[in-house]
């Protein structure tokens, strides 16, 4: 689910994992794909962020926010102390329709995995199933089914309890939680995803201004 600040702390786990494999990394956020060369060159340490002049953050569907921005300014300190250094890749792109969005979205994601990097991508969870799906009578192809399945792992990310920014501040349906309950990452029993990781309590990110 956009628009959740759990989200951003757990990309920065699995990156923090990631390079300890010592093998270039790239972050894919689904932002616009034009953004890509200016957040590289910032993350790089040879250009400025002018987020405050993106059309995108008009949009307040929760793909970016304050905690979004913070984050970059984590990955571009990260960097430092890397050989290898994280980039990022945005993959969203606009066009017609939904499928030819995903085909063309999962396109940019597949290039990038060409080129022998570890690819972590982080997208709303009807864009990572795995396999076609009905939507109001209307069959969706959604990214995830363009993806080799030998070479990548889906993870949904389930929310057991807490509230969400998505054009307006909305409420997950509370589920069995207390102060103790800890992130649990387990087999999905869904087929679209390979594994589950529960959290339990979700916030909801702020809105840039």
């Amino acid at each position: 689910m956009h628009g959740v600040r759990e989200n951003i702390e757990i990309l920065k786990m699995f990156i923090e994992w990631a390079t300890q494999l010592e093998e270039p990394v790239v972050v894919c956020l689904e932002w616009p794909d034009q953004l890509t060369e200016e957040i590289n060159d910032y993350l790089l340490g040879v250009g400025l962020l002018r987020w405050s002049s993106w059309e995108f953050i008009k949009h307040k569907d929760g793909r970016v926010s304050q905690e979004h921005i913070a984050f970059l300014e984590w990955l571009k300190d990260f960097n430092l102390h890397l050989v290898k250094k994280t980039t990022v890749q945005c993959f969203d792109v606009e066009t017609g329709g939904w499928n030819e969005r995903d085909k063309k979205m999962a396109n940019i994601l597949l290039k990038r995995k060409s080129e022998r990097v570890r690819v972590i991508a982080i997208m709303g969870n009807f864009h990572a199933k795995k396999e076609k799906f009905f939507l109001d009578q209307e069959e969706h192809i959604p990214l995830g089914y363009y993806l080799p399945t030998a070479s990548t792992t889906t993870i949904k990310l389930d929310y057991l309890s807490g509230s969400f920014f998505n054009k307006s501040q909305k409420e997950f349906i509370n589920r069995e939680t207390n102060d103790d309950t800890e992130l649990l990452l387990k087999e999905s029993q869904d087929p679209d995803y390979d594994f589950v990781l529960l959290i339990p309590r979700a916030h909801p990110v702020s809105l840039l201004k």
